[in-house]
């Protein structure tokens, strides 16, 4: 009997210690509280460098992820935001690798975008035009345009009044092309305010003073058209009157009493 007592002991003291030393080796857990987690800032890198007044490419930038204790220390607190538009330029020279911000481009709705990206010698001019009067693709800032001038009266009254017209009238009634590889500094589009008046756009272009006296005395006595421009090219291939499309017109007229019938 005294024997199993001093063995149950001898195996308590056994299990005892095992339990004590499995608890002296077990790590104690870390403070949940003093694991911070890693927060990021995400920043915009220039890829190259570039010049004031250079328009900003997609492709110039980079994200750059900093440590949240690293960005604080140049000065940013949060995710920089950048919306890259058409037209949007630099405001200064830049290095390769600097850090941008919105701050650091102009856009073209910003107030003193025109003045800042008119070049020396030129100035800005605003040209309204009805926007079916807008040819071909999407015109946007930056891009180059021709303006093309129609002289003659419109509708069925032009088809009429061309019928008789002599061929020296015929010929003044003409579509010729006026300016070529003109730059848009900014376009405006004017939303409709009834259903009576159709629909225009303003364009601001870079002109010099000779351009803009021009274009002044073609709004009033033509009807302009835009298009985005083809670059260079023969005038001649632009031009067009009257007896281009009319080449016969006085064999199909009847004069019928004291009035003009058109067949």
């Amino acid at each position: 009997m005294k024997n199993k007592v001093i063995i149950s002991l001898a195996v308590f003291s056994i299990f005892v210690g095992a339990y004590g030393l499995s608890v002296a080796l077990t790590p104690e857990p870390a403070d949940v509280a003093d694991v911070v987690p890693i927060r990021y800032v995400k920043l915009w890198e220039l890829k190259s460098s570039a010049k004031a007044r250079q328009a900003l490419a997609r492709e110039q930038l980079s994200v750059r992820r900093m440590k949240e204790n690293e960005a604080n220390e140049l000065g940013y607190v949060d995710d920089v935001s950048l919306n890259i538009v058409p037209g949007m330029l630099f405001r200064t020279n830049m290095k390769e690798g600097a850090l941008v911000t919105a701050d650091d481009f102009i856009r073209p709705n910003d107030d003193d975008y025109v003045d800042f990206i008119v070049a020396e010698g030129k100035m800005p001019y605003r040209l309204t035009v009805v926007t079916e009067n807008i040819v071909g693709t999407a015109i946007e800032s930056g891009d180059l345009i021709d303006i093309l001038a129609f002289t003659g009266l419109n509708g069925e009254e032009a088809y009429q009044e061309v019928a008789l017209a002599s061929k020296p009238v015929k010929g003044a009634i003409s579509v010729t092309p006026i300016f070529a590889a003109i730059k848009v500094l900014r376009v405006e589009t004017e939303a409709e305010t009834d259903n009576t008046q159709p629909s225009a756009t303003t364009f601001v272009l870079e002109m010099d003073r000779k351009q803009a006296v021009t274009l002044t005395l073609a709004k009033r006595i033509a009807t302009l058209e835009i298009q985005k421009s083809l670059g260079q090219f023969d005038k001649s291939e632009y031009q067009a009157d009257a007896g281009d499309i009319l080449h016969d017109f006085d064999s199909i007229v009847e004069l019928r009493a004291d009035k003009t019938t058109i067949n």
